[in-house]
Formats: structure tokens, sequence, C-alpha cells
């Protein structure tokens, strides 16, 4: 303050107060840019590690709340050629979510990752046989994608025990 107080009896025009005056711009790009990655990491990386999730809700709030105070404290209003990356965005966070829901129906209804042992689903981790089957079933195998309503999936026994707690 002090600073612009002591500069502005050097202006001889006004738009050179103007200029000492006026804040500059707030980067809503960029602030989009890096809200869209750490979301697409957290959600794309999420099957490997849950912590993830956690970790970007804190960083999130932590850049709307810095932000907002930038926002509203030291910049002026952003151009409107910025409000355009706001879909471009989204679009890509979705499509991030889409492949998280295959790759996390890949992981989860893999019987040789996470092996529901119970009778008919699969057998007790000793069978070479049983093994050697798991591991050479491609990947995008049609029985893979029914991992929702099949009875020996991860999923579905998730469900199951949840929907059984709270009855």
């Amino acid at each position: 303050r002090s600073y612009r107080r002591w500069k502005r009896w050097r202006c001889i025009t006004q738009d050179q107060l103007d200029h000492l005056f006026l804040n500059p711009q707030f980067h809503l790009a960029e602030a989009y840019a890096e809200a869209t990655c750490t979301a697409g990491i957290a959600v794309f990386f999420g099957p490997i590690s849950p912590a993830l999730a956690m970790v970007a809700v804190l960083a999130l709030a932590s850049r709307y709340a810095c932000d907002w105070v930038v926002f509203l404290r030291g910049c002026h209003r952003p151009p409107f050629y910025d409000e355009n990356i706001a879909k471009p965005a989204i679009s890509l966070v979705i499509g991030i979510s889409a492949v998280r829901a295959i790759v996390s129906g890949a992981v989860f209804s893999s019987q040789n990752w996470f092996p529901v042992l119970r009778q008919g689903c699969a057998e007790i981790g000793n069978s070479i046989d049983w093994r050697r089957q798991e591991y050479f079933r491609p990947l995008l195998d049609s029985k893979r994608f029914d991992f929702i309503l099949k009875p020996c999936s991860v999923l579905y026994n998730i469900v199951v025990a949840e929907v059984g707690a709270c009855l």
C-alpha cells in the first residue's frame, strides 16, 4: 500500500495511475488445469492407492481456499476467454472416471488378485491349475465385464455384505 501511495505522485497520466492501482489478472486457466490434473491423477490411480482420494480432496480444498483469498483480495476479474477451459476440463475428468471404472472392474473381478474364498468361487490358494488358468485368461475376456452381477465377484460380495449389515 505504501509503495502505491508513494508511486502515485510520480504518475503523469491516468493510464499510469490505472495500471498502478489495478491488480494482476486471476489465472483461471492455470487453476482449472491444476485441479483437473489433481483430480485426474487421484481418480486414475485410485484402485492402486485409495489414500489418493483424501490427498486429492485436501489438495483441492487448500487450492480453493488459497484461490478464494487471492481472487477476492489480490486480483481483478479474469478475461472472458478463460471460462472456455471449464468444459474440456470437466469432460477430461469424466473420461478419466470412465477409465477408472473399467480398471476397477478388471482389478476387482480377478479371482487371482482378490479371491473370494467360498464354495464354488475360488479354490484355496494352493491349486496350480486354477492359478495357471486365472493367469493366462485374457484381460478383456467378456466374462470380465460381468463383475457387478457375478456371484463370485468381490464387488458383488461387498455389496451383499453391506446390505446384509444394514438390515
